[in-house]
């Protein structure tokens, strides 16, 4: 899948196999009327345990973490068809994409806000802003014609700055991280 139109025609296959994507997707009861159930929408993980890692404090940590990390998956990479090169150019943009990633996602303290993280968008809204994602198409692939009016989001922030996260100049970059994971 060498580009988003790509991407987006297989995106139903891609979230039903497990493949990792630039958002998880669940159902769950709805917190503000709790015999429903809603869509919950959530932003990607990050590699490390907690977005604090990628404050310029904890840079020791940070770098001592994905070095550990990296090792790991050098090896994993032993198993694979890519060159030496392809392996060093996959780490590094596994790397660059975890660190956008780590920008907009919810900290382990935001987390633990619960009750934050219930926040309804219609459906218009969330397809608007994650955006170049076909998420209606992927909505009713799964869904059928009958969508929900609103999804619960439980990272504003992220989803609101998504367009930063997921374009044609960071696909490739995603595309890695993908592979990595």
């Amino acid at each position: 899948l060498t580009n988003l139109r790509q991407f987006n025609r297989q995106l139903e296959k891609l979230l039903m196999d497990g493949f990792p994507l630039p958002f998880s997707l669940g159902v769950t009861e709805n917190m503000h009327r709790p015999t429903e159930y809603c869509l919950f929408l959530t932003g990607a993980s990050i590699l490390l345990p907690d977005t604090t890692y990628y404050q310029p404090e904890q840079k020791e940590s940070h770098d001592s973490l994905l070095s550990l990390y990296g090792n790991m998956v050098k090896q994993l990479f032993a198993y694979t068809d890519l060159s030496a090169e392809e392996q060093e150019q996959y780490l590094k943009d596994t790397f660059a994409f975890d660190e956008l990633l780590a920008k907009y996602v919810k900290s382990q303290v935001e987390w633990s806000e619960y009750v934050k993280c219930f926040n309804p968008m219609s459906l218009n809204a969330v397809c608007r802003q994650i955006a170049p994602v076909k998420f209606r198409r992927l909505l009713t692939k799964i869904y059928g014609e009958k969508l929900p009016e609103s999804i619960m989001v439980a990272e504003p922030r992220y989803f609101k700055n998504f367009k930063a996260i997921l374009n044609e100049t960071t696909y490739p970059l995603y595309q890695h991280w993908a592979y990595v994971r």
